[in-house]
Protein backbone atom coordinates (compact mmCIF):
# COMPACT_ATOMS: atom_id res chain seq x y z
CA UNK A 1 0.00 0.00 0.00
CA UNK A 2 1.21 3.46 -0.72
CA UNK A 3 0.35 6.93 0.22
CA UNK A 4 -2.87 8.68 -0.79
CA UNK A 5 -3.13 12.87 -0.97
CA UNK A 6 -5.91 14.74 -1.32
CA UNK A 7 -9.62 14.96 -0.64
CA UNK A 8 -12.95 12.98 -1.45
CA UNK A 9 -15.61 14.64 -2.64
CA UNK A 10 -18.78 12.59 -1.65
CA UNK A 11 -22.40 13.90 -3.50
CA UNK A 12 -26.12 12.87 -2.65
CA UNK A 13 -28.51 13.56 -5.69
CA UNK A 14 -31.52 13.11 -6.37
CA UNK A 15 -32.98 11.26 -9.72
CA UNK A 16 -33.23 14.19 -11.78
CA UNK A 17 -29.39 15.06 -11.46
CA UNK A 18 -30.17 18.12 -8.24
CA UNK A 19 -27.28 17.82 -6.03
CA UNK A 20 -28.81 17.68 -2.25
CA UNK A 21 -26.11 17.54 -0.26
CA UNK A 22 -22.38 17.53 -0.05
CA UNK A 23 -19.41 15.85 2.00
CA UNK A 24 -15.44 16.63 1.54
CA UNK A 25 -13.29 14.00 3.55
CA UNK A 26 -9.79 13.84 3.70
CA UNK A 27 -8.46 11.15 1.32
CA UNK A 28 -7.53 8.18 3.51
CA UNK A 29 -11.23 7.83 5.01
CA UNK A 30 -13.10 5.32 4.19
CA UNK A 31 -15.83 5.79 1.51
CA UNK A 32 -18.76 4.38 4.12
CA UNK A 33 -17.46 6.91 6.70
CA UNK A 34 -19.64 9.64 5.66
CA UNK A 35 -22.98 7.41 6.08
CA UNK A 36 -22.60 7.45 10.24
CA UNK A 37 -23.15 11.33 10.61
CA UNK A 38 -26.57 12.09 10.51
CA UNK A 39 -27.19 15.23 9.31
CA UNK A 40 -25.18 14.14 5.75
CA UNK A 41 -28.51 11.63 5.40
CA UNK A 42 -31.08 12.51 7.74
CA UNK A 43 -33.13 13.68 5.76
CA UNK A 44 -33.11 11.13 2.98
CA UNK A 45 -36.20 8.68 2.26
CA UNK A 46 -36.13 5.24 0.45
CA UNK A 47 -33.19 3.69 -1.30
CA UNK A 48 -29.67 5.38 -0.72
CA UNK A 49 -27.48 3.56 -3.57
CA UNK A 50 -23.76 3.77 -3.77
CA UNK A 51 -20.63 3.05 -6.73
CA UNK A 52 -18.11 1.06 -5.94
CA UNK A 53 -14.32 1.40 -7.56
Amino acid sequence: MGWFFGFKLHLICNEKGELLNFMITPGYIDDRKPLEYKAFIDFIYGKLFGDQT
